[in-house]
Protein backbone atom coordinates (compact mmCIF):
# COMPACT_ATOMS: atom_id res chain seq x y z
CA UNK A 1 0.00 0.00 0.00
CA UNK A 2 1.07 3.62 -0.24
CA UNK A 3 0.50 7.03 -1.75
CA UNK A 4 -0.04 7.10 -5.48
CA UNK A 5 3.18 7.16 -7.58
CA UNK A 6 5.31 5.81 -4.71
CA UNK A 7 6.37 2.88 -6.89
CA UNK A 8 4.17 0.11 -5.49
CA UNK A 9 3.52 -1.50 -8.87
CA UNK A 10 7.20 -1.25 -9.81
CA UNK A 11 8.18 -3.08 -6.62
CA UNK A 12 5.40 -5.61 -7.21
CA UNK A 13 6.70 -6.25 -10.73
CA UNK A 14 10.27 -6.63 -9.51
CA UNK A 15 9.30 -9.16 -6.85
CA UNK A 16 6.91 -11.20 -8.98
CA UNK A 17 8.23 -10.73 -12.52
CA UNK A 18 4.72 -9.54 -13.34
CA UNK A 19 3.72 -6.84 -15.81
CA UNK A 20 1.35 -4.70 -13.76
CA UNK A 21 0.84 -1.21 -15.18
CA UNK A 22 3.30 1.18 -13.55
CA UNK A 23 2.71 4.79 -14.53
CA UNK A 24 3.31 8.18 -12.98
CA UNK A 25 -0.37 9.04 -12.69
CA UNK A 26 -3.26 8.82 -10.26
CA UNK A 27 -4.95 5.44 -9.82
CA UNK A 28 -2.87 3.65 -12.49
CA UNK A 29 -3.62 0.48 -10.50
CA UNK A 30 -7.40 0.39 -10.18
CA UNK A 31 -7.83 -3.18 -8.94
CA UNK A 32 -5.74 -5.26 -6.56
CA UNK A 33 -3.49 -7.80 -8.25
CA UNK A 34 -2.34 -10.89 -6.34
CA UNK A 35 0.62 -13.08 -7.21
CA UNK A 36 2.28 -16.04 -5.54
CA UNK A 37 5.97 -15.44 -4.85
CA UNK A 38 8.81 -17.49 -3.41
CA UNK A 39 11.08 -15.90 -0.83
CA UNK A 40 14.34 -17.68 -0.09
CA UNK A 41 13.93 -17.63 3.70
CA UNK A 42 10.15 -17.40 3.96
CA UNK A 43 8.93 -19.78 1.28
CA UNK A 44 5.59 -19.21 -0.44
CA UNK A 45 3.82 -15.89 0.06
CA UNK A 46 1.04 -13.97 -1.67
CA UNK A 47 1.76 -10.39 -2.66
CA UNK A 48 -1.00 -7.93 -3.51
CA UNK A 49 -0.64 -4.62 -5.37
CA UNK A 50 -3.34 -2.11 -4.46
CA UNK A 51 -4.67 1.22 -5.64
CA UNK A 52 -2.61 4.26 -4.67
CA UNK A 53 -3.91 6.53 -1.93
CA UNK A 54 -4.48 10.29 -2.08
CA UNK A 55 -4.85 12.92 0.61
CA UNK A 56 -8.30 14.15 1.67
CA UNK A 57 -10.01 11.12 0.19
CA UNK A 58 -13.69 12.00 -0.33
CA UNK A 59 -15.97 9.93 1.86
CA UNK A 60 -17.87 8.92 -1.27
CA UNK A 61 -14.75 7.04 -2.35
CA UNK A 62 -13.99 5.36 0.96
CA UNK A 63 -16.25 2.38 0.22
CA UNK A 64 -14.69 2.01 -3.23
CA UNK A 65 -11.24 1.99 -1.67
CA UNK A 66 -12.39 -0.49 0.95
CA UNK A 67 -13.56 -2.84 -1.81
CA UNK A 68 -10.29 -2.63 -3.73
CA UNK A 69 -8.30 -3.10 -0.53
CA UNK A 70 -10.06 -6.26 0.62
CA UNK A 71 -6.84 -8.19 0.07
CA UNK A 72 -4.96 -5.75 2.31
CA UNK A 73 -7.52 -6.24 5.07
CA UNK A 74 -6.73 -9.96 5.08
CA UNK A 75 -2.97 -9.51 5.00
CA UNK A 76 -0.46 -10.65 7.60
CA UNK A 77 1.79 -7.70 6.81
CA UNK A 78 1.25 -4.34 5.12
CA UNK A 79 4.16 -3.08 3.03
CA UNK A 80 3.84 0.69 3.05
CA UNK A 81 5.78 2.12 0.10
CA UNK A 82 6.98 5.73 0.18
CA UNK A 83 8.96 7.76 -2.34
CA UNK A 84 12.41 8.36 -0.85
CA UNK A 85 13.10 11.07 -3.42
CA UNK A 86 10.26 13.26 -2.17
CA UNK A 87 10.93 16.34 -0.05
CA UNK A 88 10.77 15.48 3.68
CA UNK A 89 7.68 17.60 4.24
CA UNK A 90 5.91 16.02 1.28
CA UNK A 91 6.95 12.57 2.51
CA UNK A 92 5.38 13.29 5.89
CA UNK A 93 2.16 14.62 4.34
CA UNK A 94 1.79 11.58 2.09
CA UNK A 95 2.62 9.20 4.96
CA UNK A 96 -0.06 10.78 7.12
CA UNK A 97 -2.55 10.60 4.23
CA UNK A 98 -1.90 6.87 3.88
CA UNK A 99 -2.29 6.31 7.63
CA UNK A 100 -5.58 8.20 7.54
CA UNK A 101 -6.95 5.96 4.79
CA UNK A 102 -5.72 2.81 6.56
CA UNK A 103 -7.59 3.92 9.66
CA UNK A 104 -10.65 4.82 7.60
CA UNK A 105 -10.88 1.36 6.05
CA UNK A 106 -10.10 -0.43 9.32
CA UNK A 107 -6.71 -2.02 8.60
CA UNK A 108 -4.43 0.23 10.67
CA UNK A 109 -3.98 -2.58 13.23
CA UNK A 110 -2.12 -4.85 10.80
CA UNK A 111 1.68 -4.97 11.27
CA UNK A 112 3.55 -3.02 8.63
CA UNK A 113 6.95 -2.60 7.05
CA UNK A 114 7.84 0.77 5.54
CA UNK A 115 9.70 0.65 2.22
CA UNK A 116 11.54 3.79 1.11
CA UNK A 117 11.61 3.27 -2.65
CA UNK A 118 13.41 5.16 -5.44
CA UNK A 119 16.75 5.54 -3.66
CA UNK A 120 18.27 5.47 -7.16
CA UNK A 121 17.09 9.08 -7.38
CA UNK A 122 18.98 9.98 -4.19
CA UNK A 123 22.39 9.44 -2.61
CA UNK A 124 20.91 6.97 -0.10
CA UNK A 125 22.20 3.40 0.24
CA UNK A 126 20.17 0.18 0.67
CA UNK A 127 19.67 -0.68 4.33
CA UNK A 128 17.28 -2.06 6.95
CA UNK A 129 16.28 -0.12 10.05
CA UNK A 130 15.28 -2.01 13.21
CA UNK A 131 13.36 -1.15 16.36
CA UNK A 132 14.65 -1.71 19.91
CA UNK A 133 13.45 -5.33 19.80
CA UNK A 134 15.40 -6.07 16.63
CA UNK A 135 12.36 -6.14 14.36
CA UNK A 136 12.67 -4.58 10.89
CA UNK A 137 10.69 -1.35 10.58
CA UNK A 138 12.01 0.22 7.38
CA UNK A 139 13.85 -0.86 4.23
CA UNK A 140 15.60 1.46 1.78
CA UNK A 141 15.67 0.16 -1.79
CA UNK A 142 15.17 0.82 -5.48
CA UNK A 143 12.58 -1.26 -7.30
CA UNK A 144 14.01 0.07 -10.56
CA UNK A 145 17.65 -0.98 -10.04
CA UNK A 146 16.76 -3.79 -7.60
CA UNK A 147 19.28 -2.44 -5.09
CA UNK A 148 18.13 -3.44 -1.62
CA UNK A 149 15.49 -5.92 -2.80
CA UNK A 150 17.28 -8.84 -1.04
CA UNK A 151 17.16 -6.76 2.16
CA UNK A 152 13.41 -6.35 1.71
CA UNK A 153 12.97 -10.12 1.38
CA UNK A 154 15.08 -10.62 4.51
CA UNK A 155 13.00 -8.12 6.48
CA UNK A 156 9.68 -9.64 5.39
CA UNK A 157 10.88 -13.13 6.26
CA UNK A 158 11.99 -12.07 9.73
CA UNK A 159 8.69 -10.35 10.48
CA UNK A 160 6.49 -13.19 9.25
CA UNK A 161 8.55 -16.10 10.54
CA UNK A 162 9.11 -14.79 14.06
CA UNK A 163 5.66 -13.26 14.54
CA UNK A 164 2.70 -15.67 14.89
CA UNK A 165 0.25 -15.09 12.06
CA UNK A 166 -3.50 -14.91 12.63
CA UNK A 167 -5.92 -15.23 9.72
CA UNK A 168 -9.63 -15.73 9.12
CA UNK A 169 -10.56 -18.05 6.27
CA UNK A 170 -13.80 -18.73 4.46
CA UNK A 171 -13.70 -22.27 3.09
CA UNK A 172 -16.18 -23.84 0.71
CA UNK A 173 -17.28 -27.48 1.25
CA UNK A 174 -15.04 -28.41 -1.70
CA UNK A 175 -12.01 -27.22 0.29
CA UNK A 176 -12.26 -30.01 2.84
CA UNK A 177 -8.69 -31.13 2.16
CA UNK A 178 -7.32 -27.70 3.10
CA UNK A 179 -9.48 -27.65 6.23
CA UNK A 180 -8.19 -31.08 7.23
CA UNK A 181 -4.57 -30.03 6.71
CA UNK A 182 -5.02 -26.96 8.89
CA UNK A 183 -6.46 -29.11 11.67
CA UNK A 184 -3.69 -31.66 11.19
CA UNK A 185 -1.07 -28.97 11.79
CA UNK A 186 -2.89 -27.61 14.85
CA UNK A 187 -3.51 -24.20 13.31
CA UNK A 188 -7.27 -23.90 13.82
CA UNK A 189 -8.30 -21.74 16.77
CA UNK A 190 -12.04 -21.72 16.13
CA UNK A 191 -14.57 -22.68 13.47
CA UNK A 192 -18.16 -21.89 12.59
CA UNK A 193 -20.24 -23.40 9.79
CA UNK A 194 -23.31 -21.90 8.12
CA UNK A 195 -26.34 -23.62 6.59
CA UNK A 196 -24.59 -23.88 3.21
CA UNK A 197 -21.73 -25.85 4.68
CA UNK A 198 -19.29 -22.95 4.38
CA UNK A 199 -16.67 -22.99 7.15
CA UNK A 200 -15.35 -19.84 8.79
CA UNK A 201 -12.01 -20.60 10.40
CA UNK A 202 -9.74 -18.58 12.61
CA UNK A 203 -6.21 -19.90 12.35
CA UNK A 204 -3.00 -18.90 14.11
CA UNK A 205 0.56 -20.14 13.92
CA UNK A 206 3.87 -19.97 12.14
CA UNK A 207 3.62 -17.69 9.12
CA UNK A 208 5.87 -19.80 6.93
CA UNK A 209 3.86 -22.95 7.63
CA UNK A 210 0.54 -21.22 6.99
CA UNK A 211 1.75 -19.66 3.74
CA UNK A 212 3.14 -22.98 2.56
CA UNK A 213 -0.12 -24.82 3.25
CA UNK A 214 -2.27 -22.15 1.61
CA UNK A 215 0.06 -22.18 -1.38
CA UNK A 216 -0.53 -25.89 -1.87
CA UNK A 217 -4.29 -25.53 -2.33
Amino acid sequence: VGYTNAGKSSLFNTLTNADILAKDQLFSTLDPSVRKVQFQELGTAFLSDTVGFVSNLPHTLVNAFRATLEEAANSDLLVLVVDASDDKIIQHEKFEAVNEVLTEIGVDHIPRLIVCNKIDKTDLEPKIEYDDQGNPTMVWLSAKSKAGVPLFEKAVAKLLIETPVEKRLKLQPTEAALRARLYEKGLVVSEATDDLGISYLKIKGDGTLINTILGQF
